[in-house]
């Protein structure tokens, strides 16, 4: 998984959200989607990938999104911007000379750092709950975004965009409702924390490429220190970390709980981030299940007009996506031209690590499910696991990590046959 765009979307708000806040209408349109990309940390649980009702595209913050390239663009223009209102010339090129960053390896944390923790994590769940503004931001990291928000504001003037303090407040006090929505459980309890090691080492070793690639010194930032700060918060690695599962809501969630200074807060920004790439991923995955039930069934029913079998080929089948590499020909029968059909119709079937078909007694598809290339990070192993979709039925964040295999998958899908 790509961490990093936990901290380019992060970078991305700087110099670029409060835009949103005007009313020129001619900007509505790319301000509007640089406040929403920029607030997905904070709206991911709020504004979900909408599993649970059927969609097979994600929606954060008003942007719909289909996979982890799309948030990946939307943040790099979004930063991209920030980074051109934020530096001059002369500081890009004083910038170069910066020395580079190395990667912290994660400290074990004692009994006391887990009560610690724990507390925390107990504090702000009941603030979330209570909407209670101070104690939410005391034990969380939300104050960076908030920051984020004053900083853009004074980013927007010097370029000529006015934001007035009620604008601010605003979108500062929607900032928080959206915050609140995502981490509330009323009725919900902290369970047992877990130290994720592999995590922690994984995202230090992102920050710290990330840090390399900002190249931000003192020099180079003399022009806004307090951006230069900003920086330096989202870029800071972390050495002491539990995961808390929050237990008694809708749908799996948990606490990141980081160690800052000698307080423990909940990192609002890497909770987010990755639950919002995990069904960003999990999104795609089912869109591309779907998409593979609907192209098999339109080469079934072409073959069939063809007075061709297709009532043989009932049956559960797994191949892998570069099975399907087949040219289409006229001498093409059964499962070959099949194959050669649905890639025709759909080439980046090929592009799947695994795909499982189950044919009905009537010669069509009822279930498919399909494994992705790359991985979701998932806490209860604090390691990457495989991204799986499946029609009609989809898969959610809550249940991904028990799936053992796309057949596996389709035999769960109980159906008419």
């Amino acid at each position: 998984m790509k961490k990093h765009l936990i901290l380019i979307l992060c970078l991305a708000l700087a110099g670029s959200m409060l835009t949103a806040c005007g009313d020129n209408p001619d900007t509505a349109q790319t301000t509007g989607t640089t406040a929403a990309v920029t607030t997905a940390v904070t709206t991911t649980a709020a504004a979900s990938s909408d599993t649970t009702t059927g969609s097979e595209q994600g929606t954060v913050g008003g942007i719909v999104v289909t996979d982890q390239t799309t948030a990946s663009s939307a943040a790099s223009t979004t930063a991209a911007s920030a980074s051109a209102a934020a530096s001059t010339e002369t500081a890009a090129s004083s910038a170069a000379a910066v020395s580079s960053v190395s990667a912290v390896t994660a400290a074990k944390p004692s009994d006391s750092d887990l009560a610690a923790a724990k507390t925390a994590a107990e504090a702000f769940l009941k603030a979330a709950n209570e909407k209670d503004k101070d104690t939410f931001v005391k034990y969380s990291n939300m104050d960076i975004m908030l920051e984020t928000l004053r900083i853009s504001a004074k980013m927007s003037a010097s370029n000529g965009k006015e934001v007035t303090e009620e604008e601010l407040q605003k979108t500062i006090d929607q900032s928080l409702e959206s915050a609140y929505a995502s981490y509330a459980v009323p009725g919900g309890t902290i369970g047992d924390g877990v130290f994720p090691e592999k995590f922690i080492n994984s995202y230090n070793q992102e920050a710290a490429e990330n840090g390399n690639v900002l190249n931000i010194n003192a020099e180079a930032v003399k022009e806004n220190p307090e951006l230069a700060e900003l920086y330096k918060q989202i870029t800071a690695p972390i050495e002491k970390l539990y995961i808390f599962p929050v237990k008694g809501g809708t749908e799996a969630s948990e606490l990141y709980v980081r160690q800052v200074g000698s307080d423990w807060k909940v990192d609002v920004l890497s909770s987010q981030m990755l639950r919002y790439v995990a069904k960003s991923k999990l999104s795609s995955a089912n869109a591309a299940a779907k998409t593979v039930y609907k192209t098999i069934a339109t080469a079934l029913t072409e073959m069939d007009s063809e007075n061709m079998d297709i009532i043989g080929l009932k049956g559960t089948h797994t191949f892998k996506g570069s099975d399907f590499n087949v040219q289409d020909s006229s001498a093409l029968k059964g499962m070959d031209k099949m194959k050669a059909l649905t890639a025709k119709y759909y080439t980046d079937v090929t592009k799947l690590e695994e795909i499982t078909v189950r044919i009905n007694k009537n010669g069509m598809p009822d279930a498919v499910a399909v494994r992705m290339s790359g991985t979701i990070y998932d806490v209860t192993v604090d390691d990457e696991i495989p991204v799986f979709g499946a029609y009609p039925d989809m898969v959610r964040v809550e249940n991904n990590n028990s799936v053992t295999g796309t057949k596996a998958l389709v035999d769960s899908m109980k159906l008419d046959q």
